[in-house]
């Protein structure tokens, strides 16, 4: 019963590495794979059951490169991640990340987080156009308290000077998985941010759908913040099951 199965992931897994080495469109791999099944289809009604094994094998192999093409062709070509592989970011060094903030500002017992949807990096001088997800933080000092110049909202334009990095897991098999978790919330890069004053507005266009919704939640957190500012456990819990925020319930775990 394997054996049927491993010749399986095996054409699926040749296809991914094919598409690899000779990236085509997705579409040319679709046509391949239908074929294929088509192919394999009549091999089964005219009892040819070794020569339709082999379509099936190539309908897989197949399958396995129009995954792959789908995956990249979903992700756009100047996502972050593609410009750190293309080595066109450093992020040895604190860069100018522009874009526009994906949700209110959340306050944390640590301090306060940002999330922004890139736009444009400046790096080597240059003003690249990127896209992707930025999560800053800036963290409570006792000796110096946390100053913001402005008010931000959801959809606000700003900048944001601050050393990047791709979110790393630890090197224990039975650590929380932060990587999946971040990249399951389009968060593809983490930094802190030394000062209030690191983070600037630029414009205030006008909001989008999204972002009157991510303004509402805002308004929300910001409510149940105050009415149970004694009682965490229970702040906890209301913001992950009223308003799926999990951020209080993960750190509390």
């Amino acid at each position: 019963m394997k054996l049927p199965a491993l010749w399986i992931a095996a054409a699926f897994a040749a296809g991914i590495g094919i598409i690899t080495r000779w990236p085509h469109q997705p579409l040319m791999y679709a046509a391949v794979a239908a074929l294929a099944i088509l192919a394999g289809g009549i091999l089964i009604w005219r009892r040819l059951l070794f020569a339709a094994a082999l379509c099936g094998l190539a309908a897989w192999t197949t399958l396995g490169g129009l995954a792959l093409a789908i995956e990249q062709a979903a992700v756009p070509a100047n996502h972050v991640t593609h410009l750190i592989a293309a080595n066109r970011i450093d992020l040895t060094e604190p860069l100018r990340w522009r874009g526009r903030m994906r949700e209110d500002p959340l306050v944390m017992p640590w301090g306060r987080r940002y999330e922004i949807d890139i736009e444009q990096v400046e790096s080597g001088g240059q003003i690249l156009a990127a896209s992707g997800g930025l999560r800053a933080n800036i963290y409570n000092n006792p000796k110096q308290p946390i100053e913001i110049a402005e008010t931000f909202r959801a959809g606000d334009r700003v900048e944001a000077l601050v050393r990047a990095r791709p979110p790393r897991n630890f090197l224990d098999p039975g650590a929380f998985d932060i990587h999946g978790y971040l990249a399951r919330q389009k968060i593809d890069l983490i930094g802190s941010l030394k000062s209030g004053e690191l983070l600037r507005l630029i414009d205030r266009p006008p909001p989008t759908l999204l972002h009157r919704l991510a303004r509402a939640r805002g308004n929300l957190l910001a409510r149940l913040d105050a009415l149970f500012a004694g009682h965490p456990d229970q702040q906890a819990v209301l913001r992950a099951m009223l308003l799926g925020d999990r951020s209080l319930w993960i750190r509390r775990r």
